[in-house]
């Protein structure tokens, strides 16, 4: 009979239902930015550049919508390609790697009527900050309606509508089920501690911890010596 394993319980907190989007609708949305068009709008300079760096910075960056708009690339992104910058929920300092092709498009954010020549996601007419994150998020909204991207996935198979903030979670989750570690992957979304990150993202814990052993039982059906044959010994114990 099979040995039960030790499992250290790990519970999902209720309504920590992280949404995300997994590889194709991410890539349906890249695929239809260009071809995006405001209804009874006249579009905006550089629209399509300009979304779609915005959405690299969530989904390669790891950064949530506020932060995004108080990005400014002379200051966070270093010539390594590093993206540095303090969180303004947790205070904390988050630091990632980012891929050549998506730092050289953060870097070279065309400008747009009214926007921040410093904070290029910032628009000098928006007093309050709140507005500039709405925009923000109703012009990826629209842009997700406009891909036929109603809904998206959820951590237990459930649909949520798509919002900016799961292209963050998407970040997350590819980070944990690829195998960097939980220390990592605090660090690069700026939470204070990895236990911050583990509630955050338990489920996906979870499953990691499952691919885990699954692997090491492998490992052990590879190199598990082969049960010998009774009738091989004789009765000195010794191989005939």
């Amino acid at each position: 009979s099979r040995v039960p394993e030790f499992r250290e319980k790990l519970k999902v907190k209720r309504g920590n239902r992280c949404g995300y989007f997994t590889d194709d609708p991410y890539e349906k949305l890249c695929r239809s930015l260009p071809f995006y068009r405001m209804k009874g709008h006249a579009m905006p300079e550089n629209y399509a550049a300009r979304l779609g760096a915005f959405m690299d910075a969530g989904r390669w960056g790891g950064m949530a919508v506020c932060d995004i708009v108080a990005f400014s690339p002379r200051v966070s992104l270093g010539a390594n390609n590093v993206l540095t910058y303090r969180r303004r929920k947790s205070g904390q300092i988050a630091t990632v790697l980012l891929d050549p092709s998506v730092a050289a498009r953060l870097r070279s954010i065309p400008p747009e009527a009214g926007s921040d020549p410093d904070k290029p996601f910032r628009f000098l007419h928006c007093t309050r900050e709140i507005q500039n994150r709405q925009l923000w998020r109703e012009r990826f909204k629209s842009l997700c309606e406009f891909a036929g991207i109603t809904e998206i996935e959820t951590e237990v198979g459930g649909k949520i509508g798509p919002h900016p903030h799961a292209l963050r979670d998407s970040f997350a989750i590819d980070a944990i089920t690829h195998g960097v570690s939980l220390e990592n992957v605090a660090r690069m979304l700026g939470h204070k501690t990895t236990a911050m990150t583990q509630r955050s993202y338990l489920f996906w814990v979870k499953r990691r911890v499952d691919h885990c052993i699954e692997d090491q039982r492998a490992a052990l059906a590879r190199h598990a010596p082969e049960a010998e044959a009774p009738e091989a010994r004789d009765g000195s114990g010794l191989v005939q």
